[in-house]
Protein backbone atom coordinates (compact mmCIF):
# COMPACT_ATOMS: atom_id res chain seq x y z
CA UNK A 1 0.00 0.00 0.00
CA UNK A 2 1.18 3.51 -0.78
CA UNK A 3 -0.27 6.98 -1.28
CA UNK A 4 -0.30 9.10 -4.43
CA UNK A 5 -1.14 12.79 -4.41
CA UNK A 6 -3.60 13.37 -7.25
CA UNK A 7 -4.59 17.01 -7.73
CA UNK A 8 -3.55 17.65 -4.14
CA UNK A 9 -5.62 14.82 -2.67
CA UNK A 10 -4.10 11.71 -1.11
CA UNK A 11 -5.22 8.51 -2.83
CA UNK A 12 -4.43 5.20 -1.14
CA UNK A 13 -3.22 2.65 -3.66
CA UNK A 14 -3.52 -1.04 -2.79
CA UNK A 15 -2.90 -4.30 -4.56
CA UNK A 16 -6.17 -6.14 -4.02
CA UNK A 17 -6.39 -9.82 -5.00
CA UNK A 18 -10.13 -9.83 -4.25
CA UNK A 19 -10.94 -7.75 -7.35
CA UNK A 20 -13.19 -9.95 -9.43
CA UNK A 21 -14.07 -9.28 -13.02
CA UNK A 22 -11.82 -6.24 -13.29
CA UNK A 23 -8.13 -5.48 -13.11
CA UNK A 24 -8.40 -2.14 -11.32
CA UNK A 25 -10.79 0.39 -9.86
CA UNK A 26 -10.76 4.00 -8.75
CA UNK A 27 -13.05 5.43 -6.08
CA UNK A 28 -12.70 9.21 -6.02
CA UNK A 29 -15.17 9.58 -3.13
CA UNK A 30 -13.05 7.41 -0.82
CA UNK A 31 -9.82 8.45 -2.61
CA UNK A 32 -8.70 4.88 -3.24
CA UNK A 33 -7.23 3.00 -6.17
CA UNK A 34 -7.09 -0.79 -6.24
CA UNK A 35 -5.15 -2.91 -8.71
CA UNK A 36 -5.23 -6.67 -9.12
CA UNK A 37 -1.75 -7.95 -8.12
CA UNK A 38 -1.98 -11.07 -10.31
CA UNK A 39 -1.31 -8.97 -13.42
CA UNK A 40 2.00 -9.09 -15.26
CA UNK A 41 4.23 -6.16 -14.24
CA UNK A 42 3.69 -4.02 -17.35
CA UNK A 43 -0.08 -4.57 -17.23
CA UNK A 44 -0.12 -3.70 -13.54
CA UNK A 45 1.74 -0.45 -14.24
CA UNK A 46 -0.51 0.41 -17.17
CA UNK A 47 -3.58 -0.33 -15.04
CA UNK A 48 -2.34 1.94 -12.24
CA UNK A 49 -1.84 4.75 -14.76
CA UNK A 50 -5.34 4.07 -16.16
CA UNK A 51 -6.87 4.42 -12.68
CA UNK A 52 -4.86 7.59 -11.99
CA UNK A 53 -6.27 9.07 -15.20
CA UNK A 54 -9.76 8.17 -13.97
CA UNK A 55 -9.03 10.02 -10.71
CA UNK A 56 -7.89 13.11 -12.61
CA UNK A 57 -10.70 13.09 -15.15
CA UNK A 58 -13.42 12.57 -12.54
CA UNK A 59 -12.13 15.39 -10.31
CA UNK A 60 -11.89 17.75 -13.29
CA UNK A 61 -15.28 16.60 -14.69
CA UNK A 62 -13.79 15.88 -18.10
CA UNK A 63 -16.48 13.31 -19.00
CA UNK A 64 -14.03 11.03 -20.79
CA UNK A 65 -15.32 7.70 -22.02
CA UNK A 66 -13.71 4.46 -20.90
CA UNK A 67 -12.29 4.11 -24.40
CA UNK A 68 -10.65 7.55 -24.13
CA UNK A 69 -9.18 6.76 -20.70
CA UNK A 70 -7.90 3.43 -22.00
CA UNK A 71 -6.28 5.03 -25.06
CA UNK A 72 -4.70 7.87 -23.08
CA UNK A 73 -3.30 5.47 -20.47
CA UNK A 74 -1.87 3.17 -23.14
CA UNK A 75 -0.29 6.08 -25.01
CA UNK A 76 1.21 7.72 -21.93
CA UNK A 77 2.44 4.40 -20.58
CA UNK A 78 4.33 3.77 -23.82
CA UNK A 79 5.89 7.25 -23.71
CA UNK A 80 6.92 6.85 -20.06
CA UNK A 81 8.30 3.32 -20.61
CA UNK A 82 10.21 4.21 -23.77
CA UNK A 83 11.72 7.45 -22.42
CA UNK A 84 12.52 6.73 -18.77
CA UNK A 85 15.99 8.30 -18.79
CA UNK A 86 14.94 11.53 -20.50
CA UNK A 87 11.76 11.96 -18.46
CA UNK A 88 13.53 11.24 -15.17
CA UNK A 89 16.13 13.89 -15.98
CA UNK A 90 13.44 16.31 -17.14
CA UNK A 91 11.08 15.94 -14.18
CA UNK A 92 13.66 15.16 -11.52
CA UNK A 93 16.88 16.84 -12.61
CA UNK A 94 20.05 16.14 -10.67
CA UNK A 95 21.20 19.36 -9.09
CA UNK A 96 24.85 19.95 -8.32
CA UNK A 97 25.60 21.57 -5.02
Amino acid sequence: MFTLSILGKPFTVTLDPSLEGCIGECDTFHQTIKVNPSLPEATLQDTLLHEVIHAVEEQLHLRMTEKQVFALAAGLFAVFRDNQEVLRDFFFPITKE
